[in-house]
């Protein structure tokens, strides 16, 4: 289990909910440091949504609960979660918010190099009135990223969402 992330209860034959950040990736095409890099390509990230594509493409039901900024990466992201087969129901578009962006390079030595544009996102305004508590009571495990778990009212809709039974 990656430090970024856990899970509070695990059952497998439920669905897992995954909650928290999903992102943009801007990855540098080459290998160099991030001021050094001049060309990037998009690619969907955020630990939570990851994990929930990953548990799909293994043939795990999965969900991704979180706000999206309702913004072209917003709808580019929640595209990406459909067409991989996570149920993106629970998803929600926050009409002033900007989805997060993080740039993603790797050193020559093989280094990775992050820079976050996530302050204040929309993700982070997740809020308990956000949550669906039938779909989390019914999921087999809750997968937690901790970006969305910096600021207020996302931390709070986190530890509401796996306190549900």
């Amino acid at each position: 289990m990656s430090t970024d992330s856990c899970v509070a209860r695990a059952s497998p034959a439920k669905p897992i909910v995954c909650i928290g950040e999903a992102l943009i990736d801007f990855v540098a095409l080459t290998p160099s440091t991030l001021e050094r890099a001049s060309a990037f390509e998009r690619a969907a990230g955020g630990a939570p949504a990851n994990v929930a594509v990953g548990l799909s493409r293994l043939g795990i039901r999965s969900a991704f609960v979180g706000k999206l900024g309702h913004d072209p990466f917003g709808h580019y992201l929640f595209e990406v979660l459909r067409n991989e087969g996570v149920d993106v129901s629970c998803v929600v578009f926050s009409p002033t918010e900007r989805t997060g962006l993080a740039f993603v390079s790797l050193t020559e030595e093989g280094e990775r190099d992050f820079l976050f544009a996530i302050e204040r996102s929309a993700d982070t305004y997740l809020s308990v009135a956000d949550l669906d508590s039938k779909q989390l009571g019914d999921a087999g495990a809750v997968h937690v990223g901790t970006f969305a778990c910096r600021y207020e009212p996302s931390r709070s809709a986190i530890l509401a969402a796996v306190a549900i039974p």
